[in-house]
């Protein structure tokens, strides 16, 4: 807890006057123009301009970078969602209310900041200087948003990419799934692999598994998956030693492999 909490002091806790009228985001109204950078209004990117964007900003650093760009009064959500998701994540283990508290600010905060308008719609701009009323940047996907959303349960963790690791030594198998992996075990002489994991009930689901021979059965809930490229069979890549297996989800899936 004490690195979690080491993040509090990089968030705003209050909200500075900001004049909504003045507020502008320096992008392109073509997003594939590179180049052209102009002054946009609040308007044309969000349906209503009057953003909350504090309290919860997330600064980047206590101080300046290259000892020329300063950073304070200068939001850069990212930072903020990247540390907000990995404190959702260790709540689950040990709660604390105000990590709790400050965590859902600093994704409620990056909504605020996420474009609602297209062509720019679920975009949200790399910095927000709060002096100026100003955002700009890069303009960066909501991967960090949607993922600390997740971590919160506000979207399905169904959604979410896992990986476990089976077995000892070099040789041992790394499993990468979607879903919510609830076992992962391997006979004692890793000929067997039982994999259970929930998914999304009736939608393709899909399993990596690494230093896989070639299985002599894949079976999923009990039923034999065939080898080729389409849905619900398994494929495998001898030179990477690599073994993939789709299958349909029951909500909560048991694949067994045998090598």
């Amino acid at each position: 807890l004490s690195w979690a909490r080491a993040g509090l002091p990089f968030l705003f806790s209050w909200r500075p006057p900001l004049d909504a009228a003045t507020a502008v985001v320096r992008t392109s109204r073509d997003r594939d123009d590179f180049e052209e950078k102009i002054d946009l209004p609040l308007a044309e990117l969000y349906r209503d301009g009057r953003r909350q964007v504090n309290p919860f900003g997330a600064i980047p650093v206590f101080g300046s970078s290259y000892f020329v760009v300063g950073w304070f009064g200068v939001l850069v959500q990212w930072c903020g969602l990247e540390w907000a998701w990995k404190v959702e994540e260790l709540l689950e283990l040990r709660d604390d209310p105000l990590l709790r508290a400050a965590s859902a600010g600093v994704i409620r905060s990056g909504l605020q900041q996420m474009f609602d308008r297209p062509p720019w719609t679920g975009l949200y701009p790399d910095v927000w200087n709060l002096l100026e009323n100003r955002a700009g940047g890069a303009l960066i996907s909501p991967i960090l948003i949607a993922g600390a959303l997740r971590a919160h349960g506000r979207l399905p963790r169904e959604l979410s990419a896992w990986s476990r690791r089976v077995g000892e030594g070099d040789e041992a198998r790394v499993l990468h799934g979607w879903g919510r992996p609830i076992e992962c075990t391997s006979d004692a002489d890793g000929r067997t692999l039982r994999i259970t994991v929930e998914f999304l009930a009736g939608e393709e689901c899909e399993l990596l598994i690494t230093r896989s021979s070639r299985p002599r059965e894949v079976n999923a809930d009990g039923h034999r998956l065939e080898e080729g490229d389409g849905g619900d069979q398994w494929r495998h890549d001898a030179e990477g030693r690599l073994l993939g297996v789709r299958f349909p989800s029951r909500g909560r899936s048991t694949i067994v492999v045998r090598f």
